[in-house]
């Protein structure tokens, strides 16, 4: 058991290094050996599930413990301190349950059994986290552990010169293992660090780069019939949606298209050089998509596409997230064409009965407007970090314990956290393979809640905000999902994937710019879209006054700031 769980850490720790192909800082502070935990070299290779367990003995503070399974871990507490805890419950499971630390599921339960602290835990509903997270930090609210994300006002250095969280980068020895996903690699850095030289948060890790975990996809099935293959450029896959629309669909709309018309995925947009998140860099320098001539021409496609009929009519107003089929269409049989999730592509839809038996949806690269000339914007460019960004999880400064708070969230980045976080506890819901690699239980896989894999994931464990192991993720993954990694790896040479941060004055700044760009885009994307106003020389030209009033060249300004200073952290 103990060698296996080492061959884990070697993938947790190792992997990072050679996918990333940089080299990690020669003084980065050592994992403390202390607060990574492997079994007792005794343990039985069939542990009990977390509720069968007997109580551990209670030793002095900081001094490690072990059940009668042999289990071993150091114990911040004695069961004597209660930490309170602010997060949010996953869309997925709000159907189920109210709270995050439900009896099933296992990190927020034994996390705290195995480190001798007592969980307080507050569960805000996704759809209203990100306001109530900015009330409470505004009526200074705090708890002991709060995930934070990006609504701290003023960004992360402004939260350190209020002093209201603490600086983890000021105690690297509370968070050993923390600072061994950050000095795997040097883009996770940067991204762990303020501008300032400052780490405020814990952050999502993986152990290594994630290729596109979301893409465009085509009916393989309707291909085949029609004597087709998958599209490559713009002009290809114009000729297959009015074909699948003619001979398929029975005229309807083929195209399932996101309501901004801008998945993460890029994968129209890309082939005009405009980005999602309105950014490209092109030789160090940034440019702002949505007053381009890429923007223009990206709108004169989709409005040809819309009155062409090859787009659903009512997009615009869905709520359908960007990486799911539309059910209702689906149902009906005329979605030819749709960006989806790793998870839901090839033959998953059908197998779920939600599409007709032989649906089968194969994964596509992204449009280009020349074949064989890939598009320079991608899901990720070459600044792609394992590290999420300098945002994530804070301690409260002014708590009654923030030294425990902080070494408890520092557990999840340890070996034996890593793997609770991720897998859960062994013969419970993951076992070993004769290679040394965690496989899930049929509680996971075929799991009696009536949930999918990424649905059980985040009901049994945790599926963001701490670490997160690719690997795990592809566990659920078809022959044919699996390909993502090949048609949607593509590095895009301009996509910026950098994790930027901000000054104090700043982020208040071009929060509020942003705010109104993106009303007046998203108020002409519709408009042009639908042909409500028309495309031309005047709209346009109106359109880049309005954007020049709300200040689109101060935005820029203030975001090639950030960037420039990220190249040089």
């Amino acid at each position: 058991m103990k060698r296996l769980l080492a061959l884990l850490l070697v993938s947790l720790l190792v992997l990072p290094l050679v996918a990333c192909a940089s080299t990690p800082k020669t003084d980065a502070p050592a994992a403390d050996t202390s607060t990574t935990n492997t079994p007792a070299d005794d343990a039985p290779a069939d542990d009990a599930p977390a509720d069968d367990t007997a109580e551990a003995d209670q030793p002095a503070d900081g001094e490690p413990a072990a059940d009668d399974n042999g289990l071993v871990w150091p114990r911040l507490a004695n069961d004597d301190v209660t930490l309170t805890l602010m997060t949010f419950l996953p869309n997925e499971i709000s159907s189920l349950v109210t709270q995050v630390d439900h009896p099933d599921n296992i990190p927020w339960n034994e996390a705290p059994r195995r480190t001798g602290i007592n969980l307080d835990i507050t569960t805000l509903s996704s759809m209203a986290f990100a306001e109530q997270m900015k009330l409470a930090l505004a009526a200074e609210d705090f708890m002991d552990i709060m995930n934070v994300s990006r609504h701290y006002a003023g960004g992360l250095d402004q939260a350190y010169e209020d002093g209201n969280f603490v600086c983890l980068s000021d105690h690297e020895d509370w968070i050993p293992n923390y600072l061994t996903w950050v000095y795997a690699d040097d883009n996770n850095r940067k991204a762990a660090y303020t501008d300032s030289g400052h780490i405020m948060a814990f952050s999502q890790v993986t152990e290594r780069k994630e290729p596109g975990w979301c893409g465009y996809t085509v009916r393989r099935d309707w291909l085949d019939e029609l004597g087709m293959e998958p599209p490559e450029t713009i002009a290809e896959w114009e000729d297959m949606l009015m074909t699948f629309k003619e001979k398929k669909t029975g005229g309807e709309a083929p195209l399932d298209l996101y309501k901004t018309g801008l998945p993460q995925s890029n994968h129209f947009s890309g082939a005009y050089n405009v980005c999602w998140s309105g950014l490209i860099k092109v030789d160090g320098q940034l440019q702002y998509c949505f007053v381009s001539d890429g923007w223009r021409q990206y709108m004169e496609l989709l409005h040809s596409w819309y009155d062409k009929g090859l787009i659903e009519p009512d997009f615009f107003s869905s709520n359908n997230p960007q990486h799911e089929a539309d059910k209702e269409r689906l149902a009906r049989n005329v979605v030819g064409a749709a960006n989806l999730i790793t998870s839901a592509v090839g033959s998953y839809y059908a197998d779920m009965g939600l599409a007709p038996e032989g649906a089968y949806y194969e994964l596509v690269g992204n449009a280009s407007l020349e074949k064989g000339v890939p598009s320079k914007v991608t899901f990720n460019g070459d600044d792609v970090s394992c590290l999420l960004s300098p945002y994530g999880w804070m301690i409260w400064a002014d708590g009654e314990h923030p030294d425990i708070a902080t070494k408890f969230m520092d557990y999840f980045y340890s070996e034996e956290g890593s793997i609770l976080t991720n897998y859960g506890i062994e013969g419970d819901t993951f076992y070993y393979d004769e290679n040394g690699k965690p496989q899930f239980t049929d509680k996971i896989m075929h799991n009696d809640k009536g949930l999918y894999f990424f649905g059980a994931i985040h009901y049994y464990l945790i599926n963001n905000g701490l670490t997160l192991l690719i690997d795990r993720n592809e566990l659920s993954l078809s022959e044919e999902a699996l390909r993502y990694k090949e048609c949607w790896g593509q590095i895009g040479e301009y996509r910026m994937s950098a994790a930027l941060s901000f000054t104090a004055e700043e982020a208040s700044e071009y929060s509020a710019i942003q705010s109104d760009l993106d009303v007046k885009r998203e108020e002409m994307f519709a408009k042009w879209i639908t042909g409500e106003v028309e495309l031309n020389d005047d709209t346009w030209n109106t359109y880049l006054d309005e954007m020049e009033q709300i200040g689109w060249r101060r935005y820029l300004e203030i975001q090639q700031a950030a960037y420039d200073r990220w190249l040089v952290k």
